[in-house]
């Protein structure tokens, strides 16, 4: 039984991931691709007041089974939530995974006590190469092309040595979160297939996240880098004004890999997100 809403379990892929510390819970989605560990700057800052849950999302990581849309993610993490035993928690995510966030917010506002969406997608419309990323089989070719090329240029020991001495340690470690979705760079690897199936749902979906929006009303703390071309201010703006209860963060000379080149921030928005919802006291 739902610990949240009396109803029967859903039938969902087990999401495998991080489950750490006590208190009120949050949970931390990725992005697109990615898994649990692009969280591994955040977590420890959570984890001395919060129960902090950051699932591989199906398609990725340590979670077996194919990917899905932002409704099939929503329920994947709401069949997480009752396993866990958790009633309400603040939802977190970032890029591809705020989407996931906004629609189980929708899908379940009574599970929802907060939202932190980071570099999230959410209120702008698929650009021109979202749509040809999302045409089967051309996109599918050019995904499998630069995630596989990507992986294996990394598993090579001299490029991931030369990268290390050149990146900052934060975009270092990024680079390695890549190379564990994309499993070392194989071609059976199941993460260019996982990125192919969430550009289609996000073709198909964004239009009704967008739409959703409005009816959003718990507390959300929408946070963006100042130097993010991804998803830009420009986008995260109009993100915080269709929502209610947003609040605005914008990170100068902070890039779209947030939650491992601005964990700190991140770690306060979950903060104030918890605070706002009432989950924590106002000390």
């Amino acid at each position: 039984m739902s610990p949240g809403t009396g109803q029967v379990e859903r039938r969902a892929p087990t999401l495998a991931g991080v489950d750490r510390g006590e208190g009120p819970a949050v949970v931390l989605l990725h992005g697109q691709p990615g898994t649990s560990a692009d969280w591994s700057a955040v977590v420890p800052l959570l984890a001395d007041r919060f129960r902090v849950l950051a699932p591989d999302r199906p398609g990725y990581g340590r979670t077996a089974g194919p990917a899905a849309g932002f409704a099939g993610n929503a329920e994947a993490v709401l069949a997480h939530l009752d396993r866990a035993g958790v009633g309400r928690a603040v939802v977190a995510g970032h890029s591809w995974g705020g989407g996931v966030a906004l629609r189980l917010a929708a899908l379940a506002p009574d599970r929802v006590a907060g939202l932190v969406l980071a570099a999230s997608v959410g209120a702008d419309t698929p650009t021109p190469l979202d749509r040809v990323l999302a045409l089967p089989p051309l996109g599918d070719l050019l995904v499998a092309a630069a995630l596989v090329g990507t992986g294996r240029a990394l598993s090579v020991p001299a490029v991931r040595r030369r990268l290390r001495g050149r990146l900052p340690p934060a975009r270092s470690t990024a680079l390695e979160a890549l190379l564990r979705a994309g499993d070392g760079g194989r071609r059976s690897s199941p993460a260019w297939r996982s990125f192919a199936v969430e550009q289609r749902a996000f073709v198909a979906e964004a239009a009704g996240l967008a739409a959703g929006l409005p009816g959003i009303a718990c507390p959300a703390e929408v946070v963006v880098g100042a130097a993010d071309r991804v998803v830009t201010p420009v986008a995260a703006r109009r993100l915080a004004a269709a929502i209610p209860a947003a609040r605005l963060v914008e990170l100068p000379g902070v890039g779209h890999l947030l939650p491992h080149d601005a964990p700190h921030a991140l770690a306060r928005a979950v903060t104030g997100a918890a605070r706002r919802a009432g989950l924590l006291g106002a000390g």
